[in-house]
């Protein structure tokens, strides 16, 4: 199993997922409401995410990366990452695995970009430090977890935020744990990790975009049957 697959959570969502300690300083706080007031405010956008390992602190040795994307489009969403879709609509939402050739249908409480700030908000609320430095038009947002916890499995994170538009355009992650990394002989190695991801907004409006019939047919949460080119998929309703 590659590092990118255990930890695929990483999304936008984490500036609102990150609960900030009563020493951090009010600037860092306003920092990050403001970042994320774009992504809740506005209606539509889409996002392609760069996701890059790294081995070690420093350094420019990548070990695998992987692209994914999220569109929103008023009440419709869309994460895509690692052969996986998650596609949010009003009637419900659809997991689709292209590997395993699954669909999984559900009605969720809340959405699932929601979802991920609850998670990571369960996960990242260990941040006392923080502090922030320009640099050209980005503004860097650093991050240390509180050396007492065990349950971060990252103890430093470097927001990139546009100082204009408030909008993240890059992410690093710097992992607690020691990580196995495959060498060059195939012989397995711990060492630090980091992850980057990056951001690029696509501009201008987007099109109407998908529909929930073009996946499934659904009649009532038991009726519910797969359409065009899912026929062969197979489906796990979990709506009831």
């Amino acid at each position: 199993m590659n590092n990118l697959s255990i930890y695929k959570i990483l999304l936008i969502c984490c500036i609102g997922a990150i609960q900030l300690g009563h020493s951090q300083n009010t600037g860092v706080k306003e920092l990050l409401n403001k970042a994320l007031a774009f992504y809740q405010s506005e209606e539509q956008y889409q996002v392609d995410m760069t996701y890059t390992m790294y081995q070690g602190l420093t350094g420019s040795k990548a070990t695998e990366s992987y692209q994914g994307s999220i569109i929103k489009n008023k009440a419709v969403s869309q994460i895509k990452m690692l052969n996986t879709d998650i596609l949010q609509f009003p009637e419900g939402q659809l997991t689709i695995n292209h590997t395993e050739k699954t669909v999984v249908y559900t009605i969720p409480e809340i959405s699932s970009i929601e979802r991920q700030v609850v998670q990571l908000n369960t996960l990242m609320k260990n941040y006392t430090q923080g502090k922030t430095t320009e640099k050209g038009d980005v503004i860097l947002c650093e991050l240390t977890a509180d050396s007492q916890s065990n349950q971060n499995p990252y103890s430093r994170v470097i927001l990139h935020i546009n100082k204009n538009t408030y909008r993240l355009e890059k992410q690093e992650l710097f992992f607690s744990r020691l990580i196995p990394f495959v060498g060059d002989r195939g012989v397995k190695k711990l060492d630090h990790g980091r992850l980057i991801i990056t951001f690029e907004y696509s501009e201008g409006v987007l099109s109407e975009g998908i529909d929930i019939k073009d996946y499934i047919v659904l009649k009532s949460s038991e009726d519910v049957f797969l359409t065009g080119d899912y026929q062969e998929y197979r489906l796990i309703n979990r709506s009831h």
